[in-house]
């Protein structure tokens, strides 16, 4: 038993040194943090949100890490069931419905249900059957073609998955543009029931979890599925790693948080 503790003290201070201390990390999130308050005050003032995302943000500094964010903007509003029209306003907000049948886990089709003034959006859409989708395809591509119009590193940006990327210092860059929703998808739903059977992550965690949705990623399935969305859970996944404590395994077997 002895030399099992002993390799778990030398695998936490290995850890420590690849990716930071309890207290290093802590001050990169914080840091972090109080960015992004500043960075969503700015981009709100433009009827968006964009947030870091991925390693990064959740305060590792890998050799591998690069720059990820989010952006979408605030009035167009993603929506599960029909139902849900009655949160919204129209025309202040755009509507737009999730179409899940027959597809992949975890994918989704989009149908616009409200008309859009972003070009971007209109520029992305397709008629079926009298419907109007977006194109996954078609909005990242979109985006890709207005981003290099514009100055500085942007100019030089290309396709990664479902981002825009570009090199910045040296490091790279993945912007993602998507869309959020504040509801949570039915698809979804067991793993509520999961976590609180096992009781984990804690009531408090899970809730801002759910309050905070979920987003859609222009990226099928496969290359070929231009009119499937990915369904990403990168916010809650920030917030479950946010949620775990650093703890050290002391050799009387004793875990001190």
């Amino acid at each position: 038993m002895h030399h099992i503790l002993r390799l778990s003290e030398t695998a936490y201070v290995g850890l420590c040194h690849k990716i930071g201390t309890p207290t290093e990390v802590r001050i990169r999130r914080e840091v972090d943090n109080a960015e992004e308050a500043v960075r969503k005050a700015i981009m709100k003032s433009r009827g968006f949100t964009t947030l870091k995302s991925g390693s990064n943000r959740e305060g590792f500094r890998l050799s591998t890490s690069d720059e990820d964010y989010m952006s979408w903007e605030e009035n167009v509003k993603v929506i599960c069931d029909l139902s849900q029209i009655r949160y919204y306003h129209v025309p202040r907000h755009v509507l737009i419905l999730m179409e899940c049948d027959d597809l992949p886990p975890g994918f989704t089709r989009l149908k616009l249900i409200s008309p859009s003034n972003d070009p971007i959006v209109k520029a992305s859409c397709v008629v079926i059957e009298n419907e109007f989708y977006i194109f996954s395809t078609l909005y990242r591509n979109n985006h890709l073609r207005l981003h290099r119009l514009f100055p500085g590193d942007f100019r030089t940006s290309t396709s990664h998955g479902p981002c825009c990327s570009f090199i910045r210092d040296n490091t790279e860059n993945d912007y993602l543009f998507c869309f959020h929703s504040y509801h949570w998808p039915t698809s979804a739903l067991p793993w509520i029931q999961r976590c609180r059977e096992q009781g984990w992550p804690c009531e408090a965690v899970l809730s801002d979890i759910l309050n905070t949705g979920f987003h859609v990623v222009p990226i099928g399935s496969t290359p070929e599925k231009g009119e499937e969305w990915r369904i990403s859970f990168s916010l809650a996944e920030q917030k479950l790693v946010h949620s775990l404590n650093h703890y050290w395994v002391t050799q009387s077997g004793h875990n001190n948080p």
